[in-house]
């Protein structure tokens, strides 16, 4: 077999030997350009795209001397020609006995496989500079640079944190001074565990980006730098949102993250929204959801998608309300250095100055207001929100979450709607998420979400449990997990909940030593339980005696109660999808 290696420096090796092209320098153009176009090659057009300098008449002797060259260097064919050459035409044998790095590079591109690394040694050619070369090289670069990011996603997503960062580091070496893949490393490392050496990553990146280019990092390098010095969440992640834990003791379960899956439309459907926006078409997407149900994976998986394609991401979580406008606040917060870096009117990031008074910091030309009647006071805080949200759109598409909208005060709820009634003029999709079950009939959020429904641009998702093909989907590419049938057991045991399956699997994972405890899963249960009131509570008891299936009247027999009690803790435990009506 003839083996012929394009990816750095030109290499020829036959049978296992190591040979010399004894050819022109130009002959290894030639071969470079006919090895990756199998099909026929029309010889002036071939000649023109060499020699683009010289007279056709000079061009076309070129490359008849160029091709007596090539034929004669190359060594003796035992079947099959390696060249097809007529008078018109020129053309690489595809049926050759050939391995060539470029295809088997491109294939292992396509395939997401790991041999990638080995196979780009390095660009295309790096001792040719005919000009035809330039794209070819710019295209393969960028081949093996978008499967560097995808297997370092894919390994920090399956906590292989090693192999993560050396992918990072590859993307490094090629490319030194892109952001995008100094904060993909120091995300990694963050993820790790290793705080210090994403910083320590960061600061050695500042350093060079001064000393070559003269400038500052861009503020959402700066913003993800701030993010881990201060130990806080990265939307970066799509595997958690959390910062890393400390290594799990003997005792502990180890962390493990389900492989994602089986929400194709909610994806496709958030897509569609995120590329409207990308157009300068905004707009509102509701997910709502029971607890453990994938609410939170979902909307990270989007904002690793948005991070990818070079848009923003900001977050912020609604849970305990223990301040006006929290969510609003949280979100603003973890993005700071974006928000100082907005061009806009001094006065609105003033008006910003009571929820976020470390702003002041970044900004010491900014000024606290004078105080206003409440409702005055009100519009000039929506409006200079507003304003200062769609400023960090502009330069790149944000995309704004806001977790556990069913835990929001009145406040942020307000903002809510007057933000949402203009997000058709901005580059900006806003995804909120909340619990179906906690919004009561009586809840604030019952009336804000059918007022959102009614915008052109909003959209609501209600994520569903996942089936069964889904979840054998999912099980099927857990390393480690042995079993018959295993994807439907586990589907009928947790129903098609996510963080019911990632419990299982990871207490199988454990050889089954965590079974008696399945912490995560009580955890969540018992905190929707203690919600509820007590004769709900009681009810919800006698009804886990009586089976998956009951009758209310029976229940309410049971429990020696009347119609009146039995209905209104019935009603509650519809209201928070603890039951459901078979009937309805």
């Amino acid at each position: 077999m003839l083996k012929i290696r394009l990816l750095g420096n030109f290499e020829l090796e036959y049978e296992g030997r190591q040979l010399k092209l004894n050819a022109p320098p130009r002959a290894v153009s030639l071969l470079a350009w006919l090895l990756p176009h199998p099909s026929t090659q029309p010889r002036e057009q071939l000649a023109a795209q060499l020699w683009p300098e010289l007279p056709d008449e000079a061009t076309r002797a070129n490359l008849r001397r160029h091709l007596n060259h090539l034929t004669h260097a190359l060594p003796p064919a035992t079947d099959r020609p390696w060249l097809i050459i007529t008078r018109n035409t020129v053309q690489w044998n595809p049926a050759a006995d050939c391995w060539l790095d470029v295809s088997a590079f491109e294939r292992a591109c396509a395939e997401n496989d790991p041999a990638v690394t080995e196979l780009y040694r390095g660009d295309l050619l790096t001792d040719v500079f005919d000009d035809w070369l330039l794209y070819e090289r710019e295209r393969l670069r960028n081949l093996y640079l978008a499967a560097l990011e995808r297997l370092a996603r894919d390994a920090l997503a399956q906590h292989r944190y090693t192999e993560a960062t050396g992918y990072a580091r590859q993307m490094l070496d090629t490319d030194p001074l892109h952001e995008d893949y100094i904060r993909l490393l120091m995300s990694i490392r963050y993820a790790a565990g290793d705080r210090a050496g994403a910083i320590a990553d960061y600061e050695r990146f500042r350093r060079e980006l001064q000393g070559e280019l003269d400038t500052e990092p861009m503020p959402e390098t700066l913003t993800l730098y701030e993010a881990i010095v201060h130990n806080a969440s990265l939307p970066q992640l799509a595997a958690s949102s959390t910062p890393a834990a400390p290594a799990a003791t003997s005792h502990q379960r180890k962390p493990f993250i389900l492989p994602f899956g089986g929400r194709d439309r909610e994806m496709a459907q958030l897509t569609e929204a995120w590329q409207q926006a990308q157009q300068g078409h905004g707009g509102l997407a509701l997910l709502s959801g029971e607890a453990g149900i994938g609410k939170t994976r979902l909307t990270a998986e989007m904002s690793a998608m948005v991070l990818a394609q070079g848009g923003r991401a900001i977050r912020g979580a609604a849970a305990g309300d223990s301040f006006p406008y929290q969510a609003i606040v949280l979100a603003l917060r973890s993005a700071l250095p974006l928000l100082a870096a907005i061009d806009a009117d001094p006065a609105e990031l003033s008006a910003l100055l009571p929820l976020l008074p470390e702003l002041r910091q970044r900004r010491p030309d900014l000024m606290p207001l004078p105080r206003l009647e409440p409702q005055h006071e009100r519009d000039r805080l929506y409006f200079a929100l507003t304003t200062c949200i769609a400023a960090i759109s502009k330069p790149r598409p944000l995309l704004f979450i806001i977790e556990d909208l069913h835990w929001a005060g009145a406040a942020t709820l307000d903002f809510l709607r007057f933000f949402a009634a203009r997000l058709s003029e901005y580059p900006l999709l806003l995804l909120a998420t909340y619990r179906e079950g906690e919004v009561e009939r009586s809840h604030p959020l019952h009336e804000l979400r059918r007022t959102l429904g009614q915008l052109p641009l909003a959209q609501h998702l209600a994520l569903t449990p996942l089936g069964e093909a889904a979840v054998e989907a999912i099980v099927s590419q857990v390393a480690g997990l042995q079993g018959e049938d295993l994807g439907a057991q586990l589907y009928a045991e947790g129903e098609g909940n996510p963080l019911f399956l990632s419990e299982l699997i990871a207490d199988r994972l454990e050889g089954g030593a965590a079974s008696s405890a399945h912490t995560g899963v009580h955890a969540l249960i018992n905190e929707r339980f203690a919600r509820l009131q007590p004769n709900t509570r009681l009810l919800a008891e006698v009804a886990a005696v009586a089976g998956p299936s009951f009758d209310a009247d029976l229940v309410r027999e049971v429990a020696g109660w009347n119609s009146g009690q039995a209905l209104a803790a019935l009603d509650e435990l519809l209201d928070r999808s603890l039951v459901r009506d078979e009937g309805r």
